[in-house]
């Protein structure tokens, strides 16, 4: 009985090991990243005329549906910090376990993402007279 228990309490941790949660921060902490000498990674996982219509200054577009086929644009920031944000919530989570099980470390969340900071009133840049096929850059580590 003693051998289940230890057996289950293993089992129990690994299982909290490879959970993919990652820490949410706050739009005020992601303004503070931004304005840092060591900027975040951040990608918005939203459809390229969602990101073309409004997203944070500094983002990559990556959609979610696309990012398997991207990753090696990303081979280089395996250690840096990366923070995503969707609409909601759902794309960027679906993103996040992606980027974990590659091997990804450092991987936040935008907690309310594009909802709550467009509700916030926070800085936007739209993509006016551009085409709405937004281009993820050839190497967005550099950026």
């Amino acid at each position: 009985m003693k051998t289940i228990k230890v057996v289950l309490g293993i089992m129990v941790g690994l299982l909290m090991a490879l959970n993919v949660q990652a820490k949410n921060i706050s739009q005020k902490q992601l303004q503070e990243l931004l304005k840092s000498d060591n900027k975040p990674l951040l990608i918005d996982v939203r459809t390229p005329s969602e990101f073309a219509n409004g997203h944070i200054e500094g983002a990559i577009n990556m959609p979610h549906k696309q990012l398997k086929g991207q990753m090696a644009l990303l081979s280089n920031a395996k250690d840096k910090q990366i923070v995503l944000y969707c609409h909601s919530g759902t794309r960027a989570n679906y993103a996040k376990k992606l980027l974990k099980k590659s091997g990804f470390k450092k991987l936040d969340h935008l907690a309310g993402d594009y909802k709550a900071w467009k509700k916030k009133g926070l800085p936007l840049i739209k993509m006016e007279n551009a085409d709405k096929s937004s281009k993820t850059p050839s190497n967005p580590c550099a950026i």
